[in-house]
């Protein structure tokens, strides 16, 4: 480790230590010798010390090396009264001396070089790390998006001004200092605090949150923030966040929402409304047509029992009329019960459920099974939800014999908790991600978004081969018979 704490300079204890070296040779000589090297030497002693206590340089090197080496070589080769070993001794002590201090030298010179070389490094260094840190400032301040730092508790200690004013027309003397939540909407205040205060003893470090807050001319602003904590030896000492105004992101979305809010709602009543006119054609047809069918099979029938009654042949043209008013009167219930099943209305939705598989099952050769929970089948569920829940099961039969070539078919009512759950599980060919998200596949949509209008929800899973499960929750809605 260097002593100098400047470039190129010496301290002062260098200096003082060489000039009690100096003055220690000068001692060693007799007295004529000390009195002619010490005027030599004395030459080059301020010299030396003025060099030595200011910087290196080859002059006060040299300076100080002559300072030392030259009376102390004098004495070991100038005393006539020393032996040739001595002298021999002298010589070697005085040229290792000479060549030591030579070295010395050297190593210095070239440690002013370096030191040279490393403040020059530094400088550079220091001018990059200016025009980086300008650079970074100016991308901060001129930043779309509002940048801010808070303390641990909360409150603002930077923030980029200009974007601060122009989205919510706030000064940094209205804002610093102030804490986070006196700009969130009072609403919001709690949802947002209960979200960084699980960050905070959660220790996560980085979250994403949208909320509004107000501006100072009192518009909403929605702000979509990213934060992440700032750590300093294990503590968190505040947050540094980037929040971007997503205003228009959001009304758009409540937009959209609101569309498919007002298509759900006119799809909900354009089903009522069909449901309805079902019920009122159904009813018109039984009673107009079937009427109507009726008093025609019966005079028939009157007209063929007098025949009967008097003899007469009978003629085959009644006969055959007959049996066709008979064909109609059974095409006719059909087309009623397709419209709306008379059990539905006078039993309630389980025993038209179970009504419902039976006639899947002779009609179309499902294996159909019912079972359902004593707790729902005691219970009246509400009519329009009852005949909601009716047109999914009759869909889900009708999808298992039609398009997934099942041969069983398994319906299971229950209760969960305040939630009526339905499944239907088949044994066809199963279904898969892109048939369920095919564009016309109207009726698994249909089916989601009768379940969608009561709150609830539809869930459709299967698996190639080993056929398909529908599972239906809504809310529980019942009057108790």
């Amino acid at each position: 480790m260097r002593t100098w704490t400047t470039p190129g300079a010496v301290p002062r204890q260098t200096a003082l230590i060489s000039a009690v070296m100096i003055a220690v040779g000068i001692a060693a000589l007799d007295a004529s010798t000390r009195q002619t090297l010490s005027i030599q030497a004395l030459y080059l002693l301020p010299l030396a010390i003025i060099g030595l206590h200011c910087a290196w340089t080859p002059t006060t090197i040299a300076s100080a090396a002559l300072s030392i080496v030259f009376p102390l070589g004098s004495w070991l080769l100038g005393e006539s009264s020393r032996t040739p070993a001595q002298t021999i001794i002298g010589a070697s002590a005085f040229l290792t001396a000479c060549v030591l201090t030579l070295k010395v030298a050297r190593i210095a010179w070239r440690s002013r070089e370096d030191i040279a070389s490393e403040d020059a490094t530094r400088r550079e260094s220091e001018r990059v790390m200016q025009r980086l840190a300008a650079r970074y400032e100016h991308l901060v301040e001129h930043a779309s998006d509002i940048i801010y730092e808070s303390d641990a508790a909360g409150r603002f200690v930077y923030f980029n001004t200009d974007t601060v004013f122009r989205v919510l027309h706030l000064t940094p003397e209205e804002l610093l200092g102030h804490h986070y939540l006196e700009l969130v909407r009072p609403d919001w205040r709690d949802r947002v605090e209960q979200f960084y205060r699980a960050q905070f003893y959660q220790g996560i470090r980085l979250t994403y949150f949208e909320f509004p807050v107000c501006a100072k001319d009192g518009t909403e602003v929605w702000f979509g923030q990213n934060v992440q904590q700032i750590v300093e030896n294990g503590r968190i000492v505040g947050h540094e966040a980037i929040c971007r105004d997503v205003t228009e992101r959001r009304r758009q979305e409540a937009a959209l929402e609101r569309s498919r809010e007002e298509l759900r709602e006119l799809a909900a009543h354009i089903e009522d409304v069909r449901e309805q006119e079902r019920t009122r054609i159904a009813r018109e047809i039984h009673d107009e047509l079937g009427g109507l069918l009726t008093a025609v099979q019966a005079n028939l029938t009157t007209s063929l029992d007098s025949m009967e009654r008097t003899g007469t042949e009978q003629q085959q043209q009644l006969v055959l009329a007959s049996e066709l008013v008979n064909e109609a009167m059974d095409s006719l219930r059909e087309v009623i019960t397709e419209l709306r099943p008379s059990v539905l209305d006078h039993l309630g939705v389980w025993a038209a459920i179970e009504w419902q598989a039976r006639r899947v099952g002779k009609t179309m050769g499902l294996d159909c099974s019912v079972d359902i929970e004593p707790a729902v089948s005691s219970c009246e569920i509400d009519a329009v939800l009852g005949t909601a829940l009716f047109r999914i099961v009759q869909e889900g039969l009708t999808n298992a014999a039609r398009h997934a070539s099942a041969t069983r078919v398994s319906i299971r009512v229950g209760q969960r908790d305040e939630w009526v759950v339905i499944e239907l599980q088949d044994n066809g060919r199963g279904i898969d991600e892109a048939e369920l998200s095919r564009s016309n596949a109207w009726g698994i949509a249909g089916m989601r978004e009768r379940a969608r209008h009561f709150h609830g929800e539809l869930v459709v899973a299967g698996t190639a081969g080993e056929g398909t499960t529908i599972t239906v929750r809504v809310p529980w809605r019942h009057t108790t018979p």
